[in-house]
């Protein structure tokens, strides 16, 4: 019994957009684990923690295809310091004088992914600053944030957003890598504490 050669024809090319799709994928990730070499390059050299973090949040964002946006930032003396934003504007977010408390919580170790998010929780924002903040924010439709540590003390975050016009989601892998990016980023901020003493 001979089979006709479009049924052959159709196999090798559904064979082929898997090759294809596969070498995407491992492209993708080689160029991954080439920037995280580049960040973890940095560590030896001589950069402010605010230089640094910049670089893990823009880099963190390049690797993550669905992060649209991004914030990282640091817990100091019960303020928020904005470090750097991508598609927010850090010196209008630092203007607003914002506390640590009006700040959403997450205590856990690991990223954590919420729908409809913003950075500050409304229940312990006062309205009026509240309300600034989302005024001259994008919208956002999910949020990935993972917490910055030292010894166990929550010093930081890192935030990822989709907007809330896209359709996209979070993959797993994209979880995983962030967790990789926060204890990259917390192993830097201990050994630049350590080396002050």
């Amino acid at each position: 019994m001979e089979f006709p050669c479009y049924i052959f024809d159709e196999e090798i090319r559904a064979i082929n957009e898997e090759l294809e799709s596969s070498y995407q994928e491992l492209d993708r990730l080689t160029d991954n684990i080439e920037n995280i070499i580049e960040l973890i390059s940095k560590i030896e050299v001589e950069i402010t923690e605010e230089e640094f973090l910049s670089v893990v949040l823009k880099n963190t964002v390049d690797l993550i295809p669905e992060a649209e946006a991004g914030l990282i930032y640091l817990f100091k003396d019960r303020k928020v310091e904005f470090i750097e934003g991508v598609n927010y504007d850090i010196d209008f977010l630092n203007g607003l004088d914002i506390k640590k408390d009006y700040i959403k919580y997450h205590g856990g170790k690991y990223s954590k992914n919420i729908t409809k998010n913003s950075v500050l929780d409304p229940k312990f924002t006062p309205r009026d600053i509240y309300q600034i903040y989302i005024k001259n924010t994008r919208p956002v439709n999910t949020s990935l944030f993972i917490n910055l540590r030292i010894n166990q003390k929550v010093i930081g975050r890192l935030s990822l957003e989709i907007l809330e016009d896209s359709n996209k989601s979070f993959r797993n892998s994209s979880k995983r890598l962030l967790n990789s990016f926060e204890r990259l980023a917390s192993s830097y901020l201990i050994l630049k504490r350590y080396n002050q003493l």
